[in-house]
Parts: C-alpha cells; sequence; structure tokens
C-alpha cells in the first residue's frame, strides 16, 4: 500500500517537505523522517513536528508530536524526526505540520564545524554510537554545543536523524567539544549531515562565568551493561551508565550540572564520548545542595578502566529561582513502578509560580537506583511561607527502593 503523506506548516506559510520517509524501529515503533525546507525569512523557534495517523475511513489512528532537534532557520532547511509507538498499524495517510514562533533573531552560533572521530556498535542497545568533536573557530563564547545529524543515503534521502547536546557547557573561541550521536544506521544510512548549534548570551544579558565541580560531588553508581548481560567493561560495544546526587560544592548557586564522560587512548586521542543525562530539570541549586544527574556510554575498543568524567555548571548567582527543600518524603512501591510523595515549602519573600520537584530513590544499602521529576503550577502560586504536597512517579528503578530524596525549585 503506498502511504499518503500531507505536510501543513502551521505558522509559518512558506516552505516545503523533502525526501519523507518511514521506517519500523527495533521496538515496533513506526518513525518518519525527512527535510523541511523554511522558505520564509523568519526562524522557527522551540518548532516541534506534529503528526496524525488514519485509517482509510478516515479515522484518526494516532497523534505523535516532537521536537525539531534545534531552531528551523529561514530561508534554511533542517531534518525532522517523529516517532509512532509500536501498538499502531500501518495507517493509510498521515498528516505532518511544524509549528513554531518565528522571530527575526534566532540566535543561531556561527562558525561551528563538527568532524567525526569513532564509531561504536552496541549489540545490546542495537545501535551505533558515533563520537565526534565541535569546534567553535569564531570569535564568540558560546554554552554547550547542540548536535544535530541526518544520514542519508545514495539520493539524497533522509533515512536517520539524531540529536544530543555536549556534555561540557564551557564553549570559548578554539575550544573543541566531544559529543555523541547514536541511532540504528541500516546499510543505506552512507552520509552523514551536521546541523550544529550552541547556546549564546542574548544582547543585553550577562554572560555567567562555567564552574567545574570534583568527580567528589558526584556520588554515582555504576552499572555496566545496565539492564543488559554484558560481561565486563572489556566487551566493546557494552553500556555504561552512571547516574547519582551531583552536590553543588562551590560558594555560589549553580545551573544544573553537566556531566561528560570519555574514553581516551593512552596517547590521550578520543575514543569515545558519552550522553549527559538530565534526570532533574533544577532550575538552580545552592551550595551544598544537590540534584540529580548522569551519563551514558558505550564501552569503545581498547577501553581500559572507567571513562573519565568533567563536571560543569553555570554560576547562577542572582538568578531568581528559588531552592525548596522537602518533608515527610516517602517511596512505595518496586523496581517495576514506584512512587515519591512529600511536602514542599517556599521559604523565598516570592510568590512561585512554577515549581518543579525532582525526587531519587536509594536501596537499603543507600545505593541510587534512580530519579524523575514532575512539574506543578499550583493555582495563584506558592505564596511566601506555603507548602505543597507533590507525587513523583517513577516508572523503573535498578532495584527495589527503600528510602527517598526530594527537593524542589520555584520561579515567580
Amino acid at each position: 500500500m503506498l502511504l499518503a503523506v500531507v505536510i501543513l506548516l502551521a505558522v509559518v506559510a512558506l516552505g516545503c517537505p523533502m525526501n519523507v520517509t518511514h521506517y519500523r524501529d527495533s521496538d515496533g515503533s513506526l518513525v518518519y523522517v525527512g527535510n523541511y525546507s523554511n522558505d520564509g525569512s523568519l526562524a522557527l523557534v522551540d518548532a516541534q513536528v506534529k503528526a496524525t495517523a488514519y485509517d482509510v475511513s478516515g479515522n484518526v489512528m494516532a497523534q505523535a508530536s516532537d521536537p525539531m532537534c534545534e531552531i528551523l532557520p529561514g530561508s534554511g532547511v533542517l531534518p525532522f524526526e517523529v516517532t509512532f509507538p509500536s501498538n499502531i498499524a500501518d495507517p493509510a495517510r498521515v498528516d505532518i505540520k511544524v509549528v513554531g514562533t518565528p522571530t527575526a533573531e534566532p540566535f543561531l552560533a556561527t562558525g561551528l564545524e563538527a568532524n567525526v572521530v569513532a564509531e561504536t556498535k552496541s549489540t545490546e542497545l542495537g545501535e551505533t554510537w558515533v563520537t565526534g568533536v565541535v569546534t567553535n573557530k569564531s570569535a564568540e563564547k558560546y554554552y554547550t554545543g547542540h548536535i544535530c545529524v541526518a544520514w542519508t543515503d545514495t539520493n539524497g534521502n533522509v533515512v536517520r536523524v539524531a540529536f544530543d547536546d555536549t556534555g561540557l557547557i564551557d564553549f570559548p573561541p578554539g575550544a573543541s567539544l566531544p559529543f555523541v550521536v547514536a541511532a540504528d544506521l541500516p546499510p543505506e544510512a552512507l552520509n552523514i549531515n551536521f546541523y550544529l548549534d550552541a547556546g549564546r548570551v542574548p544582547p543585553g544579558d550577562v554572560a555567567r562565568p562555567v564552574v567545574s565541580l570534583p568527580d567528589s560531588a558526584f556520588k554515582n553508581m555504576f552499572s555496566v551493561g545496565y539492564l543488559f548481560t554484558s560481561p565486563s567493561l572489556s566487551h566493546e560495544g557494552a553500556p555504561i551508565l552512571g547516574y547519582g546526587e551531583i552536590t553543588n560544592t562551590t560558594s555560589h548557586p549553580i545551573s544544573a550540572p553537566s556531566i561528560s564522560a570519555t574514553f581516551s587512548d593512552a596517547s590521550g586521542n578520543l575514543l569515545a564520548a558519552g550522553e549527559p543525562m538530565t534526570l532533574c530539570p533544577a532550575d538552580i541549586v545552592p551550595p551544598g545542595e544537590f540534584t540529580f544527574g548522569g551519563f551514558q556510554i558505550v564501552t569503545p575498543a581498547g577501553a581500559s578502566g572507567l571513562p573519565k568524567l568533567q563536571i560543569q555548571a553555570e554560576d547562577f548567582s542572582g538568578f531568581e529561582s528559588y531552592y525548596l527543600k522537602a518533608t515527610n518524603v516517602q517511596v512505595t512501591g518496586s523496581a517495576s513502578g514506584a512512587e515519591i510523595t512529600g511536602t514542599v515549602k517556599n521559604a523565598s519573600t516570592k510568590n512561585l509560580s512554577i515549581l518543579t520537584v525532582c525526587g531519587g530513590v536509594f536501596d537499603a544499602h543507600g545505593e541510587f537506583l534512580g530519579a524523575d521529576w514532575v512539574r506543578m503550577t499550583p493555582a495563584g502560586g506558592l505564596a511566601p511561607g506555603a507548602s505543597a504536597d507533590f507525587t513523583i512517579d517513577l516508572p523503573s528503578a535498578l532495584g527495589d527502593p527503600s528510602t527517598a530524596q526530594a527537593f524542589g525549585t520555584g520561579r515567580p
């Protein structure tokens, strides 16, 4: 059956789709990939790909939405990917639209260049992890590299799309940051195309210093071959997951820290880079307080020992967000699903309208098992001195939870 694909653009009327194809992922998900050409002069920020699948009678089967890998530039082209769950049958028609907010100044970074260093196939994950470096060849200081990759076949058709951020934040002129992107690459994925961006300081804003935290700030748990049966680190392609609590060891508030994990050979040449994991999107972490974070990396050939870690965060002195301590924190459930409950109190002098509450669980020996978070918007906000109860659902953990810790952050 031929699949009809209709592409609509919700906010910017000018534009056209190119090279739209689809495939079933290894888990059965139905994935659509392609390019979108924005023929308008305005860029789209917070761009989303929205898709609706229909059966032969025109009934809606399912809807899906995924972010585009970066800002869709005016008069530019960007690959996209949108995924339906595995329980959907092949639809008769799929309508796809790209929506976003038009802007005349998207603050896109310029002067970035990326190169592939190595590829490692992980049989357990069913993916190829592509490690590279992105270099800032501009005269401007950036923050965190944003890497978007489209693999194409010999005819230029997009067959896979992947994107991720660098684990390192500090990106001054001349710096090169390691990165990794991962996908289940088919044989026809012959060419790799980079679409690069990085964080910039908008005009009128002050650049914030980037600080480094010691390895001791990360109370982590390494799991070799996480959820799989890899025998040891010597197994090429074995996935390694490391995550836990990250404590702010500085004397000033910081952003949520990011962890860069890398393997190098004896000469210092990069063999593999890891993927940073944001387990909690905390707005701010005061001195002495903690958040949750981690990384995942695939073991390359020639690796020995554990990966090298670098932990960075931005100095958030003067940032208007407030850390909320949690009390009465309890956890119920098992490794297949747990629930964290408790109460956060607004000890600031501000009414807080947006709350982010994060919770982590531990086994009976104090080993970290996992974390999740919830966003809350109390009606009328959370007044100074007021408290709010929270519930965090943790879909799975590495073991049976015994205790939990939690905290919140809030914005006026």
